[in-house]
């Protein structure tokens, strides 16, 4: 068996929990991942000392490491944001790659980092306090800067930041010196890196900040080892499909989309076309677009959005949402591949935050949802490409099929009924009651996870009633303690029966 050792990018189950679900069971590949006990608490740094003594020991024997250098360097993606750690201190904690190398020297290392991100709202939850304050103008004021605009309005915007802007600019800066340096570490103590940019924008500090890591990469002639695109949370998964692919062979894959137009479209919080995505996805995680749906390992098929693209739990308004796509055209030709056995993945990009409603429907009534070789539809674009993908990847290398229909049934049951359905009726419907909000749901496994728990099930049975029949809800937390994530288990109807009864 292949011992693949994954440091993540946070204790959130999108990156800690769906690689082990993935690879539940599979014969050939193994992930090890820190144990929770010294994992971060979301603002709470993880310990360095802790970090680097299970690396230590859990890399002596393992043949890949897929290491998030947000955890590493900073002990977790929103300590990354909130740090006061200098370049020196950095630089030192980056210096265990090498000390892995040394020790293991057959060990291949796959890193990814992120550009610091700048978000478009005023809310403190994952950034430093005084981004409740101005968080929304400090984004505005990045906007300015880039574009070169002056006058009354960026006055005033200096003026609202003024008391915070050092801090700010301070610890990017101090961030995108020590991703510099990983970069210089391309060749050497790591073999491939990703950099990801999470809540992306075409223009604004995290723009600028790219431009300069694409320049760096560029001469330092670096950029077939140092793939820089949209993306965070699905990276732990794209980069150990892309060990699983090194070992099993680079898949080929063919790729349709719902639309034509559609698919050059620029999904919220990024900032290039989908079908530019599509092809860094699918080369970060070692596949090759090649052939037709006959001819390949395996068929990506993308539901895309048409126009600008919607939330998931909003009703859609936008015409060109029915007259740009031809889902039911789309749902057809997934369902006639799969019954004449071509391996199809979908990757459901068609809104942000959640799945498109009238596709799963569609999927459960043909009867081939659960006979896909991946789906996923959360969060954002590359979020859930990445995930699809890895999916088929793992699948393709021979991944235990129980296991890989629980992960499937796992993304309907969060995609389709949590993040489309549930999250917005229960933050409607009881959290007010309960004197809670989105942001304080509680506790972990309180009242709000019983409610979200049994009205994701109510969910399902109408929505999906084939998938809801044969997989039910084994367990239910809202992880952070808010309502944007949820952290769910699913087993099937039979084991849930089971184990409700003891």
């Amino acid at each position: 068996m292949k011992k693949i050792v994954l440091l993540p990018l946070d204790e959130r189950p999108c990156n800690y929990e769906y690689p082990k679900q993935l690879l539940r069971d599979n014969e050939l590949f193994g992930v090890v991942l820190p144990p929770p006990d010294i994992m971060p608490q979301k603002k709470q740094a993880a310990r360095f000392a802790a970090l680097r003594d299970f690396l230590t020991q859990a890399c002596r024997d393992a043949h890949c490491l897929v290491v998030s250098l947000d955890m590493l360097l900073y002990g977790g993606l929103v300590p990354s944001r909130l740090h006061s750690l200098s370049e020196q201190t950095l630089a030192e904690r980056l210096g265990v790659l090498a000390e892995l190398k040394r020790a293991n020297p057959r060990l291949t290392v796959y890193a990814f980092s992120l550009i610091m991100r700048c978000p478009q709202y005023s809310s403190d939850d994952e950034e430093p306090d005084y981004w409740a304050v101005c968080g929304k103008e400090m984004f505005e004021l990045g906007v300015c800067r880039d574009k070169g605009e002056t006058g009354a309005r960026v006055a005033s915007l200096e003026q609202k930041t003024a008391p915070y802007i050092d801090d700010f600019l301070t610890r990017r800066a101090v961030n995108l010196s020590t991703l510099l340096r990983a970069v210089d570490e391309v060749g050497q103590s790591v073999d491939f890196m990703v950099i990801p940019q999470d809540d992306s924008a075409p223009f604004g500090w995290t723009a600028i900040d790219q431009r300069k890591v694409y320049a760096y990469v560029t001469a330092q002639n670096k950029t077939l080892d140092c793939l820089i695109y949209p993306g965070a949370d699905e990276v732990g998964l794209t980069l150990t499909a892309r060990y699983i692919n090194s070992a099993a062979g680079a898949p080929r894959v063919a790729v349709d989309y719902a639309s034509e137009q559609g698919k050059y479209a620029v999904p919220a919080f990024e900032d290039r076309p989908l079908c530019e995505s599509v092809k860094m996805q699918l080369a970060a995680a070692g596949c090759l677009r090649a052939g037709n749906e006959f001819s390949s390992d395996f068929t990506l098929m993308v539901n895309v959005p048409s126009g600008g693209m919607q939330s998931a739990a909003e009703p859609c308004e936008s015409t060109q949402y029915r007259t740009e796509r031809s889902l039911s055209e789309f749902v057809h030709k997934t369902a006639a591949l799969v019954q004449n056995g071509v391996k199809v993945a979908v990757a459901d990009v068609a809104y942000a935050n959640g799945s498109d409603k009238q596709l799963v429907r569609l999927l459960d009534k043909t009867g081939v949802a659960l006979r896909l070789d991946g789906y996923a539809g959360w969060n954002t674009s590359s979020n859930t490409l990445g995930t699809t993908i890895a999916e088929a990847c793992v699948c393709r290398a021979g991944g235990d099929i129980a296991a890989h229909k629980r992960f499937l049934a796992l993304r309907y049951f969060e995609d389709a009924g949590y993040c489309s359905v549930t999250r917005k009726t229960v933050c409607e419907r009881d959290l007010p009651a309960l004197g809670l909000n989105y942001f304080n749901a509680g506790e972990k496994r309180g009242k709000v996870a019983e409610i979200v728990r049994d009205e994701i099930e109510k969910q399902m049975q109408a929505m999906m009633p084939q998938v809801a029949s044969a997989y039910g809800i084994e367990q239910c937390e809202m992880p952070w303690k808010r309502m944007f994530e949820v952290g769910l288990s699913v087993c099937e109807r039979k084991q849930q029966k089971r184990e409700d009864k003891q």
